[in-house]
C-alpha cells in the first residue's frame, strides 16, 4: 500500500512539472506617491491651521491621466482604540480627497499619519506613513490670571520657537460663566483623565478643560465632593503616585486636606483628612511635596499649620497623616519645625539640589 501511494505522489508532481499552463499574467506595474514627508514632524495648530499635502501619483501601468484610485487619509494617535463602546470598528479617516488640505479638528498630541490609495481595478494598495503633532494655544505655555473689572481673566503665552511667541489675551471673552475675583492657579502635574490645571476664584474651583481651557458649571471640582458644597474655595492641588493608586489631592481656603482614587470609579472627595490617628485636626498650608512619578511610591509631604511640622501622607491608601520621619540619608532640618511655612514644591530631578 505504501508502495503506491509513492508511485502516485510521483506521478502527480511529474504531471505538474509537465504542464506548460495556459495563464493569462498581468503586469502589475508599479505605483509610487511622491508628495508626502515621512522623515520630518508636520507640526501646526489644531482648529486654527491648515494642513495641506499635494500629492503625485506615477505608475507604469496606466497611461499619464489615469487614475482608476480611491483615496484615504487617517490619523491616529498612540492611544486611539481600535473598536469603540458598541464593538464597532473606529474609522479614523479625516479625507477622501487626493490631495489633503484641512483644518485638524483633534486635541493636542502626536498623531500617526497614513495616506492610503487604493487601485479600484487590480483592488491593490499603497501605503505611506507620516507624523503629525498638533497644539492649541493652550496645550501649554505661560497662564497668567489677572482682574479686570471685577472678574478673572486669563491670557495664555505660548512659545512658539526661541525667538517667536503666540500670545493670546482673555482667552475667556465671551463666557457668560461668571468666575467673580481671581484667586490663583494650581497646576496638577500628574492627574489622569481630566486636566491638570485648576483656577481658585471667587465663585469656586475650576478644572480647565484640557481642549481650550474654558470653565464652567460641568468643570467645578464641587461635583466631585461627597456632599457637593455651593462653592470649593481650593488654595491648591496635586496627583501624587502611590503603589496601588494615586492620591488626587486638594487644599481648600479653610486649611482642610481631602484626597480621593481617581483610578478608582466613582471616587469622591469624603471628609477632611488633615486629622491625625488620634482625632486632631490640623490645618494644612497650601502645598505639596512628593517624589513626582514615583512608580514604587512615595510618601506626600505636607505641613501641619497649627503645629509647624512636616506631615506625611504614606503609599498605603490608609490617608492617615502623620508626622513626617526620615530613614536613611541625611537631612538639615526636623519635622518638627515652629516656623511659618512660606513656600514649598517639588522637583522630578531629584539629582540636583
Amino acid at each position: 500500500m505504501k508502495k503506491w501511494l509513492f508511485i502516485l505522489g510521483v506521478l502527480l508532481w511529474t504531471s505538474c512539472f509537465d504542464d506548460k499552463g495556459n495563464y493569462d499574467y498581468i503586469d502589475l506595474g508599479e505605483l509610487t506617491v511622491d508628495g508626502i514627508i515621512t522623515d520630518q514632524w508636520y507640526e501646526l495648530f489644531a482648529y486654527s491651521d491648515t494642513l495641506k499635502i499635494p500629492i503625485e501619483i506615477h505608475s507604469t501601468r496606466y497611461t499619464e491621466g489615469e487614475e482608476p484610485y480611491t483615496y484615504e487619509w487617517k490619523f491616529m494617535s498612540q492611544s486611539s482604540q481600535t473598536w469603540d463602546e458598541r464593538n464597532e470598528p473606529i474609522d479614523y479617516t479625516v479625507s477622501r480627497e487626493k490631495n489633503l488640505a484641512i483644518v485638524p479638528q483633534l486635541t493636542a498630541g502626536e498623531y500617526f499619519g497614513f495616506f492610503i490609495v487604493t487601485d479600484t481595478i487590480l483592488g491593490l494598495q499603497e501605503k505611506v506613513d507620516f507624523f503629525v503633532r498638533l497644539r492649541t494655544t493652550v496645550s501649554e505655555g505661560w497662564m497668567i490670571l489677572c482682574e479686570e473689572k471685577g472678574e478673572a481673566r486669563l491670557d495664555w503665552i505660548m512659545n512658539l520657537t526661541e525667538a517667536e511667541e503666540r500670545i493670546s489675551r482673555n482667552i475667556w471673552k465671551g463666557n457668560n460663566f461668571k468666575l467673580g475675583k481671581p484667586y490663583g492657579l494650581s497646576y496638577a502635574r500628574t492627574r489622569p483623565k481630566m486636566s491638570n490645571r485648576y483656577v481658585f476664584t471667587e465663585n469656586g474651583t475650576f478644572n480647565l478643560d484640557g481642549e481650550d481651557a474654558h470653565v464652567g458649571e460641568e468643570n467645578d471640582v464641587r461635583w466631585i465632593f461627597g456632599d457637593s458644597p455651593d462653592i470649593v474655595h481650593g488654595r491648591a492641588a496635586e496627583v501624587a503616585f502611590a503603589r496601588g493608586n494615586k492620591l488626587d489631592m486638594i487644599i481648600t481656603r479653610d486649611g482642610n486636606l481631602y484626597a480621593r482614587n481617581p483610578l478608582s470609579t466613582g471616587d469622591i472627595y469624603g471628609f477632611p483628612i488633615n486629622v491625625t490617628s488620634d482625632g486632631q485636626r490640623f490645618e494644612v498650608a497650601p502645598y505639596f511635596g512628593h517624589r513626582s512619578g514615583a512608580v514604587g511610591g512615595g510618601n506626600v509631604i505636607i505641613y501641619d499649620n497649627t503645629n509647624k511640622r512636616f506631615m506625611a501622607l504614606d503609599d498605603d491608601n490608609k490617608k492617615i497623616p502623620h508626622v513626617l520621619t526620615f530613614s536613611g540619608g541625611t537631612a538639615d532640618f526636623q519635622a518638627e519645625t515652629g516656623r511659618d511655612m512660606v513656600y514649598m514644591d517639588f522637583i522630578k530631578d531629584t539629582t540636583k539640589n
